[in-house]
């Protein structure tokens, strides 16, 4: 495959010209040593996810009612309890993907996705030993360890974080220009990484939890450990060079465009088709800046729709387990207990990935020439998310006036995780495809960003629930019905980054040959 490419030239550490093709090889074994130490990363993250609801209403908080010398809390029943459980869960998860802007930010800015990936790793690890260290103290050491859980769990945050997004942003910079297909299906497996370590550990882990809470974050450690030995081996990789100061750019042309007026502005060369409210920042800023600046908000605009799938995502950790409590969970005699139902998920997310990328897409795309764009992947991802809810609706209606099987849930659990392949995975790919070269980590940041406030929207939700939950599905249906109405809406009027051009075409090149930084951006990276 490799020999009928186009020769494609990089510069070494030493700027000495390299043939691409040569080093493709190296590339590959990169992004797949990056698939391994994400399998162990997600491990991790799951099994801390899997775990720590319980760990905190055991280990942390209940103790203090029965202690009146170190309370700390003001209620003496389980309930506020499980309630600060919950709230502490939902933060770490939430923080976990914030961190995750912070660690895109740092990418572009400062470093590279590998020089990130690897600091995140070791911070991971460093939290995960904080834990285990803390754990096995309270045993031998009578003394309040609140604080330094939640320090060592914000540590965890922290590292996960800036790993998630450095993660997504090294493995698309392993593919070159003419590799799209091979990117993608790279993200396809990345996924798959991602689904092993957490079945893996969803399914291990609360085992381990209820025979010792020390080898618990022992065993993180250790496969965090095992994760990185080889990763940070990688000899070749490719990456871009940051750019110093190019977000406090983004948010000067922004204010620029905002205090502007049109008539100002020299945009008078613009076709009335093509102007946005961006192009007023011409009258200071080049180009260039002004179109990476509009390519990032396009996209950006194209993600706000989105928390909303995160938000029926997360009720099947919830929601959907209250709904399987009051199902009859014996099957041909066999007793499923109803929070293993969730593992329903992750497995039909490992038998979905490769039917969809092997055999749905290709025949979509070449049997009935009917090409599957990434907006008409992620507005289909959607739809099947309003399906979801009404087969959730369904079910409910039916437990109302009798006893159901479980297995009456697993329709929702395929629905909800065709909706996941569909628009999750795909929106990796489009993040990292249309975002500018030099923000590739801060849009995919954001990306990872819609997962944190569809974890706020879950928090909400669970305020207003009601105890008609049949109604309140098919107002929830309603909602994302017209949220997909409105994604369509938009993705009509998306205009895709055309591959074939650059913002650093000829035109621009001699119009700023002096400019240092435009000159560099023109060349990918080795390192050596």
């Amino acid at each position: 495959f490799y020999k009928k490419k186009k020769t494609h030239l990089c510069m070494d550490i030493n700027n000495n010209d390299v043939d691409k093709r040569t080093l493709n090889q190296s590339y590959l074994l990169a992004a797949r040593l990056a698939l391994i130490l994400n399998t162990f990363v997600q491990f991790s993250y799951y099994g801390i996810n899997a775990t720590l609801f319980t760990y905190l209403s055991t280990y942390i908080f209940s103790p203090y009612n029965s202690d009146n010398s170190t309370e700390i809390l003001s209620s003496q029943d389980n309930s506020n309890d499980d309630h600060l459980s919950l709230f502490f869960t939902n933060l770490f998860i939430f923080s976990n993907y914030f961190f995750a802007l912070i660690g895109g930010i740092i990418s572009d800015e400062r470093s590279s996705p590998y020089s990130v990936l690897k600091a995140g790793s070791v911070i991971f690890v460093i939290g995960s030993i904080l834990l285990a260290l803390i754990e096995a103290s309270s045993y031998y050491i009578y003394y309040d360890l609140i604080y330094l859980n939640f320090i060592s769990l914000f540590t965890v945050s922290v590292g996960n974080g800036m790993i998630i997004t450095s993660m997504s942003a090294f493995i698309g910079n392993q593919f070159l220009p003419g590799e799209e297909n091979e990117r993608t299906s790279y993200y396809n497996w990345y996924y798959f990484s991602t689904q092993i370590g957490s079945i893996i550990a969803t399914s291990l882990m609360p085992i381990v939890l209820n025979y010792s809470s020390i080898l618990l974050f022992v065993v993180f450690a250790v496969m965090l450990i095992v994760g990185c030995a080889s990763f940070f081996f990688i000899k070749k990789y490719n990456y871009s060079p940051s750019t110093p100061g190019i977000y406090i750019r983004l948010l000067n042309i922004i204010k620029t465009a905002l205090f502007t007026k049109k008539s100002d502005a020299p945009v008078s060369h613009i076709d009335k088709y093509d102007y946005q409210w961006l192009d007023k920042a011409l009258i200071k800023y080049s180009i260039q800046e002004v179109s990476e600046v509009k390519t990032a908000v396009k996209v950006l605009v194209i993600f706000l729709p989105l928390p909303f799938f995160w938000a029926i995502y997360f009720q099947v950790f919830s929601v959907w387990i209250e709904m399987a409590n009051t199902t009859n969970n014996v099957i041909f005699g066999i007793t499923i207990p109803t929070s293993e139902i969730t593992a329903l998920n992750p497995l039909f997310d490992l038998f979905l990935i490769p039917l969809f990328s092997k055999l749905l897409y290709p025949f979509f795309e070449k049997k009935l020439k009917f090409p599957l764009t990434p907006l008409i992947k992620m507005g289909s991802g959607l739809f099947f998310t309003f399906l979801a809810v009404i087969a959730s609706a369904i079910v409910q209606l039916a437990i109302n006036y009798t006893s159901v099987s479980i297995a009456w849930m697993i329709p929702q659990f395929l629905l909800i995780s065709i909706a996941e392949i569909l628009l999750s995975i795909t929106a990796v790919d489009f993040a990292y495809s249309e975002a500018p070269k030099r923000m590739k980590g801060f849009v995919t940041a954001c990306w990872f960003l819609t997962l944190a406030f569809g974890n706020l929207l879950v928090s909400v939700l669970g305020l207003i629930q009601t105890s008609h939950f049949f109604i309140e599905s098919m107002l929830i249906a309603d909602f994302i019905l017209m949220i997909t109405g409105i994604f369509i809406g938009m993705s009509f009027r998306y205009r895709y980054t055309k591959k074939e051009e650059s913002y650093f075409d000829s035109e621009y090149d001699e119009h700023d040959s002096n400019n240092e930084i435009s000159t560099l951006l023109n060349k990918d990276y080795i390192y050596e």
